[in-house]
């Protein structure tokens, strides 16, 4: 009987502890994320301090921080493709992953919102600098290295522009936008319509978005990169110079014009054809 007495009073002890206990740990995982959360968002305030006020102590918010603002640095923008995880995962991943190749040192990483985070990387070789894409389902903007606190705002700011760039064209996960490369873009496509009716106007039925006209583009800008040297652009295209000589030939027949005319403004809207893709081209047979 006792054996008994003391057998239900053991049930009915653990059954009533175990929502109890079930109840304590539901409550110390939502103070943790609390927390996490909490100290997020104040880290993110902080950084968006020292981004907006040139009089905003660095010192003091590096220690704040735990990254030295005074470094030479390189600043990313990491954006979550359709289809990532929504629990920010794949940006922490891609953040790191991209960290660890350039450097020992710990990065800065800010999550902005559920799809966005800012990262810098403080760099210890001064040679250039060659990020891998992100292995996740990451879309990576990059600016280029600066140095002290105005260089921590301009590598942002840099790689700011090099993902607008990468949205406007489009860019897919995996993928790393260089600032370096896209600049004249950037400066160009801050008026988006301008910079559609500037390729337009300069390009004409030359700004198809189809494979065959993208390939003359492609060996008129490669042309006039080569110096108008129809062997060159043969040789780097991979193709016979007669076939480059048909291009250029049917690329003026686009233009209704020789290629060497007005060849300035022909080249900048080569180049955003290039560079920004979908966002500035037209239908094919337009």
């Amino acid at each position: 009987a006792a054996v008994a007495v003391v057998s239900a009073g053991t049930a009915f002890l653990l059954g009533w502890l175990e929502p109890l206990l079930d109840r304590l740990a539901d409550e110390m995982r939502d103070e943790a994320e609390r927390l996490a959360r909490d100290g997020a968002l104040a880290r993110a305030e902080e950084v968006r301090r020292v981004l907006a006020d040139p009089a905003y102590d660095p010192a003091a918010a590096g220690l704040r921080l735990g990254y030295d603002l005074g470094a030479r640095h390189v600043g990313l923008v990491l954006r979550r493709h359709d289809g990532a995880p929504a629990d920010g995962t794949a940006l922490d991943a891609a953040a790191q992953g991209i960290a660890a190749a350039l450097t020992t040192a710990r990065p800065l990483v800010v999550r902005v919102d559920v799809a966005t985070a800012w990262c810098w990387v403080a760099l210890q070789d001064p040679g250039a600098v060659e990020v891998p894409p992100p292995a996740r389902p990451v879309v990576a903007a990059l600016g280029r290295p600066a140095v002290g606190v105005d260089g921590f705002r301009r590598t942002h700011q840099e790689a700011q522009e090099a993902m607008r760039v990468a949205a406007l064209a489009g860019r897919g996960p995996g993928t790393i936008t260089r600032f370096e490369q896209v600049e004249l873009a950037a400066v160009c496509s801050a008026d988006p319509r301008s910079c559609r009716a500037f390729v337009a106007e300069q390009l004409g039925p030359l700004a198809a978005d189809d494979d065959a006209t993208r390939r003359i583009r492609a060996t008129l800008e490669t042309f006039f990169a080569t110096g108008s040297n129809f062997r060159a652009t043969a040789k780097r295209l991979g193709v016979h110079h007669n076939t480059v000589r048909y291009r250029l030939a049917r690329a003026e027949r686009l233009l209704g014009r020789p290629a060497g005319e007005g060849r300035l403004a022909l080249e900048m809207a080569l180049h955003l054809a290039n560079r920004l893709g979908p966002a500035v081209l037209g239908p094919a047979g337009r």
